[in-house]
């Protein structure tokens, strides 16, 4: 299906229980791995390096309990393979949590998204910062795409129905 796209980077000190809690947290999440960080001496992320970082791809994950626990996501690289499928093939593996599909769809629509967003807004730079948001939506919502919908006109609705709180 594809590979962790999100980190739950978690301080080698947490107990092993805690680690066993979230592990079984995210077990049905295969976008999600939980690992210890073990980089010993090494200067962490800041939070501003973080949101320099954040990609296209999902963001909206739980938060966790555990001190120190932050997650990290890693963009995919793009799959030309998925290039010339049709939409339809890629929703149906998005549907089933293929990473590469996810990630086709997001690249395929991010602009989209942006113009949707930037109309509606009215302001480019605030629409650019909630695609990120919108297109974790999307993927939470592809289930309820009916058959054989124009996914065109099903995400314009969408984008122009979800509360922009994000």
């Amino acid at each position: 299906m594809g590979s962790a796209i999100t980190y739950c980077v978690i301080p080698t000190d947490t107990s092993p229980t805690d680690v066993a809690a979230l592990r079984l947290r995210f077990a049905d999440d295969p976008s999600v791995c939980v690992i210890l960080d073990d980089r010993a001496g090494e200067e962490q992320p800041t939070s501003e390096t973080l949101k320099q970082r954040r990609p296209v791809l999902r963001w909206d994950v739980p938060e966790t309990t555990i001190p120190g626990a932050r997650f990290e996501q890693h963009m995919p690289p793009v799959d030309l393979s998925m290039a010339d499928l049709p939409d339809a093939v890629i929703i149906a593996r998005s549907i089933e949590h293929d990473v590469a599909a996810s990630a086709e769809l997001r690249w395929r629509y991010y602009a989209r998204v942006l113009i949707l967003l930037s109309n509606r807004l009215g302001n480019r730079t605030r629409a650019h910062e909630l695609v990120p948001a919108t297109m974790d939506a999307v993927q939470r919502a592809l289930p309820d795409l009916p058959p054989g919908s124009d996914f065109s006109r099903w995400l314009a609705a969408f984008v122009a129905g979800m509360p922009l709180d994000a």
